[in-house]
């Protein structure tokens, strides 16, 4: 069975959209990534303070970009070695962002399960992360001044 809670303490509330692979068909999985989407952008701000992980982040999240296209044009290709390589990159990726993660003030919520790991995880890199930057949330953090816009 793979939970796929999501709490959000600050707000007190429990996002419980996909308890086990047998709902999967009784729920919108669109319905279910906008509201995590939504969930992760909320306070998205607070996990992204200190310069050090703001510095990794801003390399470290195109390399993954980079990385995943790689990993899914191989797969189509059929260069499985280069395919490994890309999720080793990926990998790699993600590992020195918890890095970074760890040198905030605000921990991040931890992952309940493996499909709340990914799903966190591609939003953020494809989505939340890229919307940060260009919302300016990326410069406010690095200048210190993380008010909301």
């Amino acid at each position: 069975m793979l939970g796929f809670a999501i709490q959000a303490n600050e707000q007190n509330r429990d996002y419980n959209y996909l308890n086990s692979v047998d709902q999967i068909s009784n729920r919108s999985w669109k319905k279910i990534m906008l509201k995590l989407l939504a969930w992760q952008w909320e306070s998205y701000q607070n996990y992204h303070q200190s310069k050090t992980n703001l510095l990794i982040h801003i390399v470290a999240v195109p390399a993954f970009l980079l990385a995943n296209l790689h990993f899914v044009f191989r797969l189509i290709d059929g260069s499985y070695l280069m395919a490994i390589l890309s999720l080793i990159g990926m990998i790699a990726s993600i590992a020195i962002q918890g890095i970074g993660h760890k040198k905030e003030s605000t921990p991040s919520i931890p992952f309940n399960s493996a499909a709340n790991a990914i799903a966190r995880l591609l939003l953020e890199q494809w989505i939340n992360f890229p919307r940060f930057v260009l919302t300016g949330g990326w410069w406010r953090a690095w200048r210190g001044t993380n008010s909301k816009a």
